[in-house]
């Protein structure tokens, strides 16, 4: 109820054709997931490894979090399952995807955060903002 109030809320604000509505479910409750997550090709986001005896380095991702990408600038019916190998060959989508996503889609010039930001895959591809002059009128309302 909450999700649908805040749409509805979005949808029909004046700004509705310059919003980028992120919603992420982070929490996966050991539901089972048939794909294994990545473990070589995450970069450790600062660099900091865990103590003794363990000594995690941070460089592998958890279980997948569901997402949903809402906007008129993205195509009906779109579902994307991965970034298919941009910005890097292992680049995947996480959590570090939202500030990646700010940081092209408003070309911040500032660097990245983390080493991980830079890595992950942006939602910027599917957003059509760069390529359509308008937004997509037939979102429900």
């Amino acid at each position: 109820m909450f999700v649908k109030e805040v749409y509805e809320t979005l949808r029909a604000s004046p700004q509705w054709n310059e919003t980028l509505l992120v919603i992420t479910y982070d929490e996966h409750g050991g539901f089972y997931d048939h794909v294994p997550t990545p473990v070589s090709g995450v970069p450790n986001p600062d660099g900091i490894v865990g103590p003794q005896p363990f000594n995690f380095k941070f460089d592998r991702l958890g279980v997948r979090v569901p997402t949903i990408v809402i906007s008129p600038w993205i195509e009906k019916g779109t579902v994307v399952h991965g970034p298919k190998g941009s910005p890097f060959p292992t680049s995947e989508y996480e959590h570090s995807s939202i500030p990646a996503t700010v940081k092209k889609l408003f070309n911040l010039s500032s660097p990245f955060l983390i080493k991980r930001v830079e890595w992950a895959g942006s939602f910027e591809g599917f957003v059509t903002v760069q390529t359509k002059k308008e937004p997509r009128t037939d979102c429900p309302g």
